[in-house]
């Protein structure tokens, strides 16, 4: 099959899309098939036009384009967009992103062959028009398929859209574990949290709880790794409680260290204030055999069996994931067997090779082989 993976940001950029595509797009590849991808140029260092592993990918300034209040300017983009849809003749567009970027991919649908597009939802709804005349409004409705990554993102699209429903599939993201196996849990409380450091992801709430705990853990040290604009604000809490020495920065970490950083911690906190999509972050902690204490939103209530291999609070309840951190670093016992039976599920369930081929198999749906 000839893909055109179409997405707003693309790898370098990390994050779960990012992330995803950078391992499907190689995995396809190395199936046969062959891809060309469209995205959005996010820094200036970004070529306009280079190639990954084989794959040539596009860099497009949509932001500036539609910035700009220029319509001769967006609407040459839309012909050189229209131009590589023709000269790369896919059999379908696979589509990423709901923002403003999918603008020229609606625009130029009908200026090149006409071919059946793949939606997949990996992220909510939330703050996006989702009317039939609205840009998403549209993506959403002429997509013939619309996988989400998540029921609890699916609800969502269902609840804003519901004459889509039987277009619809799930198909949760999957990852292999490292080549080596993980290390045993450090007996002292090493308690980490992984992600971009934004307000959404609640690092704010893991800091109160961190200051909470550590009146009955004196010996606890807690991991803050990642990098983005609450960076400051988060340092400046962390002085604030009194908790300067106990808790370390790393700032962004490449994906090959995940592993490590994971295994030198004893549990994860992911404090999410947001409706998660899934929740890569728990599943990288699985395969290290790592519980994981989170809020039950979204779609990490799917990457985490509740009391089974990990803890789920109530959201935006600091005081809930200091209790929850606290009762696995009482039973460390507990914690281990949480640890082993989440690699086990994460093994089993969410396997890369169970993704691949679930997407695989929805293309040749959507081509209607």
């Amino acid at each position: 099959m000839r893909i055109l993976f179409w997405s707003d940001t693309f790898y370098p950029s990390i994050g779960g899309v990012e992330v995803f595509a950078a391992r499907l797009i190689p995995a396809l590849r190395r199936r046969g098939h062959e891809l060309l991808v469209i995205s959005r140029r996010q820094h200036e260092s970004h070529e306009p036009e280079s190639c990954m592993h084989g794959t040539r990918v596009y860099r497009f300034p949509f932001t500036e384009a539609l910035g700009s209040g220029r319509p001769a300017r967006i609407l040459r983009l839309c012909k050189e967009l229209a131009r590589i849809k023709r000269d790369f003749r896919p059999d379908l567009v696979h589509c990423n992103s709901l923002v403003a970027s999918t603008l020229f991919h609606v625009r130029t649908a009908a200026s090149a062959p006409v071919v059946p597009s793949l939606l997949s939802m990996h992220g909510n709804l939330e703050g996006l028009d989702t009317s039939a005349r609205s840009v998403t409004g549209q993506a959403i409705r002429s997509a013939k398929r619309i996988n989400c990554c998540s029921r609890a993102i699916l609800a969502d699209l269902v609840g804003a859209v519901p004459e889509v429903e039987s277009r619809t599939s799930v198909i949760y993201y999957g990852l292999d574990p490292a080549p080596a196996p993980p290390a045993p849990r450090p007996s002292e409380p090493r308690l980490l949290c992984l992600g971009r450091l934004v307000r959404e992801k609640g690092f704010d709430l893991a800091l109160d709880a961190f200051s909470l705990l550590s009146v009955a853990f004196p010996g606890a040290h807690l991991t803050i790794a990642g990098d983005g604009p609450a960076a400051g604000e988060l340092a400046q809490q962390a002085v604030g409680l009194g908790l300067r020495d106990r808790v370390r920065f790393t700032g962004w970490v490449a994906p090959a260290d995940i592993a490590t950083l994971l295994d030198a911690c004893s549990l994860l906190i992911v404090p999410s204030r947001w409706r998660e999509a899934f929740g890569l972050v728990a599943l990288e902690a699985a395969l290290r055999e790592r519980p994981v204490v989170a809020s039950g939103v979204g779609g990490l209530a799917e990457a985490i069996e509740d009391g089974v291999t990990g803890i789920l609070v109530a959201n935006e309840d600091s005081r809930a994931l200091a209790e929850g951190v606290v009762s696995l670093l009482r039973r460390p016992s507990e914690a281990d067997a949480l640890g082993r039976r989440a690699r086990e599920r994460a093994l089993r369930r969410f396997s890369w090779a169970r993704c691949v081929d679930a997407y695989e198999a929805l293309y040749r749906e959507v081509l209607g082989e």
